[in-house]
């Protein structure tokens, strides 16, 4: 098999016959005519053909070179469109983004979000994946997610502020229950509590005011790995129970919901925006990114 010709000989070749002499191609392309004379004769070499007649004046083509040069003319051409088309791409964020949230995320923060994103770059397409399982990026194909807890360290990682969280009771449930004034008061109330995704490990009712910590075993009515869950029971006067302040703040200031403890705090989730390791990332990925952080300047959205 004859082995290929390289790019730069092939850009050689050309110039040389473009130019009509040797010493036309080294001006041109700003190489000694010796490295040009070199080329040339590897080029001859590995194809076993003689594509330039040359005289002390000129050179001209032979028959088969006229058919070689016009190939890589046109090899050229095509080389410098796929560059050209590259660096459009590169400088246009265009395709499709694969995003990884949590489901409350989602119906949180991420649908205002996307909705401005997508109105500010119609070229990018989204594909959403909201779950409550890690997933693996990588091998998902994914090219951001919005996790909270510890990052990974294998990913980048940009920290965009923590998740509050709220105790709260309807004033259904406060009506026919005393209302609690303290923690310790949850020893005698109906409680609702969040757990892991195997309802093996549940989210720990520790609450600090100042210097005042308050670690309590709570009576579980319910567990559940699901805050959206929690929130309809929440408001159905089932329990009580705390959620991620985003996503029962709507309801607290419309009444449905009654916010306690509000001098107390619960521990906060770190959240992250993270994404694989690349040395050069695409467009797409480069606008979400400078976009989220738009949105998190000053105050988060999730902040009281």
């Amino acid at each position: 098999m004859t082995p290929p010709a390289d790019l730069n000989a092939i850009t050689i070749f050309v110039k040389v016959v473009q130019a009509g002499r040797f010493i036309g191609a080294s001006r041109a392309l700003d190489i000694p005519k010796a490295t040009i004379s070199r080329k040339l004769a590897q080029l001859e070499t590995s194809l076993k053909a003689r594509l330039l007649q040359r005289t002390t004046r000129k050179v001209s083509l032979t028959e088969v070179g006229r058919l070689y040069f016009d190939r890589c003319v046109r090899i050229l051409e095509d080389f410098e469109a796929a560059t050209a088309l590259v660096a459009e791409r590169q400088a246009v964020p265009h395709g499709t983004l694969r995003l990884s949230a949590s489901v409350v995320f989602g119906v949180t923060i991420l649908h205002r979000w996307l909705a401005a994103f997508m109105g500010l770059y119609p070229t990018i397409q989204v594909d959403v994946a909201l779950t409550n399982h890690y997933v693996d990026m990588v091998a998902k194909g994914m090219d951001v997610a919005i996790r909270s807890g510890t990052p990974d360290s294998s990913l980048v990682s940009h920290p965009l502020g923590a998740i509050p969280y709220w105790v709260c009771a309807s004033p259904a449930y406060l009506a026919d229950h005393a209302a609690p004034a303290h923690p310790q008061d949850l020893l005698e109330q109906d409680c609702l509590s969040v757990a892991s995704e195997d309802l093996s490990e549940l989210l720990p009712w520790s609450l600090r005011r100042g210097k005042e910590i308050v670690d309590i075993k709570v009576p579980n009515r319910l567990r559940t790995n699901d805050f959206l869950l929690i929130q309809q029971l929440l408001l159905s006067g089932s329990g009580i129970a705390f959620a991620p302040g985003p996503l029962v703040k709507q309801d607290v200031q419309a009444g449905r919901l009654v916010r306690l403890f509000p001098e107390w705090t619960l521990p906060e989730r770190d959240l992250y925006m993270v994404y694989p390791s690349d040395r050069h990332p695409s467009p797409k990925l480069r606008a979400w990114v400078e976009f989220v952080e738009q949105q998190i300047a000053g105050e988060p959205p999730w902040s009281e």
